[in-house]
């Protein structure tokens, strides 16, 4: 007949004949502070008891004394024990909730509560699908952008640069809100043949589209600024979250009520949802519309201030689809969700899945690392659970691949589809974030999680090897690992954003006087720019003037900023030429320029196969004709 090992007698003398509290068992269950004071109790009977695990063939010592997992059962039970009420409040309030807070923070398109619900679900349901179509909507803008403005450059020759940005922004804000019907590029061609028609009328078609840009501009909500104070009252709370178990555990690994081993499992699993981080961005950048009839009712406004011009040459929009709200879901509306942009192929698509499948990965990596981290070391329960979650978020993102190639999406079959999707998101997200519930309530408190199913001994951290161990890795490795992830997720991909899709950035962020509302960030995207073409002319410089060989070629085309001259600085180029008269190794007759052929965002061959620049189209390539000879040659 077993007893509580609690009631187990102390006027006895306990040896290894007579083990302590042989078959008694705990009624705490699986509780970390009891465990260890019957493990100590055995170990002080008996240094070679069955019940204590043997390390490299030696008796447990009183510091490294630990309970085999059969010993573990016999006395906690083999089935997992619940945290405490308060212990799972705490960490859910400290670990979790600031993530739900960016979550409500991320953009939603106003079209109806359905489309609202079903953003917020594929958002957690589905990052990777998330993250893959606001991508898309940066690219799709981005060349719009760049089309725009290479074609400003050409329409309005006599217009000064400050004239020349506000145009193609303006002209790609009209674009893109009709890309929200799928019928961008006939608004590229209807407005690019009405300017070319009507020459004589295109400071007053300006003017109005000036005036339809600045009111999109101001309708959309970018929401750029509170996103980043949620961010940073995020990483604030992370911080202080980890400062304050530092606080609470003292020099120990643990106190009464923190103990650093489950503290450094709730951060590996918050980590797994870093990906909002980049995810919030993105779609601050973005931004939604303030109302479901405003963007309809400005375009249609636009129309009417064409119409009262009466052009030589009328402009017309195709505004009949303004009033299909199912078309507007379907084809670009939601911008986190793009079932009809189908693009299977091509660089740019490479590499937006790429990314987006690594913001992802980043976070999970990270939650495994540090769970691996946490004795007993290496492969546990825990990761099981973290790459479970990834696996259903995977698993998602196939499925929904899956549905929009194989779904024949046709008129009477959208409202299907788009439910199936939601259902899918659904389950995802309840998969996901239960999963995250249930290990806060403590699935993994139990014997064989802390004994990597009997392959080590049980990892308690009132040990002082286990306590050592987590103690230094709180201040060290747990510390540098979350941070490094979270500055990869916040600086890192939100820099490549912002360098592919610059103009894009533009686009989006302006209001409605001109101004950006990032100009700062503008700005220092200016200024790397700028250093970047230094140092490449520099480099141009030195190759010239350590080359023993005369002057051929040369190639590179020196990248400019949006609304500059997309033409090489004369000045720097002399300097290099004088350079290298100078050393007298270099004498050039002259140089082809020839820009890659620019296609528009609408040219449907372009936007079938996918293979739409990495970069965009400001990333053109000057070739250079090898038409220079040697010296005093024919």
């Amino acid at each position: 007949m077993s007893i509580h090992c609690s009631d187990v007698p102390t006027n006895i003398t306990y040896n290894c004949t007579k083990p302590w509290g042989q078959n008694c068992t705990n009624h705490k269950g699986f509780h970390f502070a009891s465990l260890w004071n019957y493990t100590q109790n055995i170990q002080n009977a008996c240094a070679n008891d069955t019940r204590l695990f043997v390390s490299q063939g030696r008796n447990a010592s009183p510091q490294d004394a630990s309970l085999t997992q059969s010993a573990c059962a016999a006395i906690a039970g083999p089935d997992w024990q619940y945290y405490p009420a308060a212990d799972i409040y705490t960490r859910l309030t400290t670990w979790k909730f600031p993530l739900l807070q960016l979550v409500a923070s991320f953009p939603r398109p106003p079209l109806s509560f359905g489309v609202e619900f079903f953003v917020i679900v594929h958002l957690l349901g589905d990052p990777i699908d998330t993250i893959q179509n606001l991508l898309t909507k940066m690219s799709r803008c981005q060349r719009t952008a760049e089309f725009w403005r290479l074609e400003c450059k050409t329409l309005f020759e006599q217009q000064g640069e400050d004239d020349n940005d506000s145009d193609w922004k303006a002209l790609a804000l009209v674009t893109d809100a009709y890309g929200e019907w799928d019928k961008d590029g006939s608004v590229i061609t209807a407005l690019q043949q009405g300017l070319s028609d009507n020459p004589q009328d295109k400071k007053i078609i300006t003017t109005a589209i000036r005036k339809t840009g600045c009111a999109l501009a101001a309708d959309r909500a970018t929401k750029f600024l509170p996103i980043i104070v949620a961010q940073a009252f995020f990483i604030g709370g992370v911080a202080v979250a980890i400062l304050r178990t530092i606080s609470a555990s003292g020099a120990t690994a643990s106190s009464d009520t923190v103990f650093i081993n489950v503290e450094a499992h709730s951060v590996a699993f918050s980590s797994l949802y870093f990906w909002i981080i980049p995810t919030a961005f993105l779609g601050s950048i973005i931004g939604v519309s303030q109302t479901e009839a405003a963007i309809p009712r400005i375009l249609e406004r636009f129309q009417v201030d064409l119409d009262r011009l009466n052009l030589q040459q009328a402009i017309g929009l195709p505004n009949q689809c303004l009033i299909d709200s199912e078309e507007r879901v379907f084809s670009g509306g939601l911008y986190s969700w793009l079932p009809l942009k189908r693009v299977t192929s091509g660089t740019s698509a490479t590499y937006r899945s790429v990314l987006a499948y690594m913001v992802v990965i980043i976070g999970t990596l990270t939650g495994i690392l540090i769970s691996a981290l946490v004795p007993p070391d290496e492969w546990g329960c825990r990761n099981i659970g973290e790459v479970l979650i990834f696996g259903a978020w995977l698993l998602s993102a196939l499925s929904d691949h899956w549905l929009k190639n194989y779904w024949p999406l046709k008129k009477n079959n959208r409202i299907k589809f788009f439910w199936t999707v939601c259902l899918k998101d659904i389950l995802a997200t309840v998969a996901t974030m239960g999963g995250i519930i249930t290990t806060q309530v403590g699935i993994f408190n139990r014997c064989s999680c802390y004994t990597r199913w009997g392959r080590t001994g049980l990892a308690l951290p009132e040990m002082p090897d286990v306590a050592k161990t987590l103690f230094y890795r709180l201040h060290t490795s747990y510390l540098a690992i979350t941070f490094t992830s979270i500055s990869i997720e916040l600086v890192f991909v939100p820099l490549i954003v912002c360098i592919w899709y610059r103009d894009a950035l533009r686009t989006f962020v302006q209001r409605d006087d001109g101004i950006s509302n990032a100009d700062w960030l503008w700005q220092w995207l200016k200024a790397c720019r700028a250093l970047q073409r230094r140092l490449r002319l520099r480099s141009l410089r030195n190759a010239f003037r350590n080359s023993g060989f005369e002057r051929t070629f040369t190639v590179v085309l020196e990248e400019t900023l949006p609304g500059a001259s997309r033409e090489p600085q004369q000045q720097e180029f002399d300097e290099l030429d004088q350079k290298a008269t100078d050393v007298g190794k270099v004498e050039h007759d002259s140089v082809l320029v020839r820009e890659v052929e620019h296609s528009p965002p609408g040219d449907p061959s372009l936007q079938s196969s996918g293979a739409e620049p990495l970069l965009g189209p400001s990333s053109n390539i000057v070739q250079l004709s090898p038409l220079s000879r040697r010296s005093g040659t024919g």
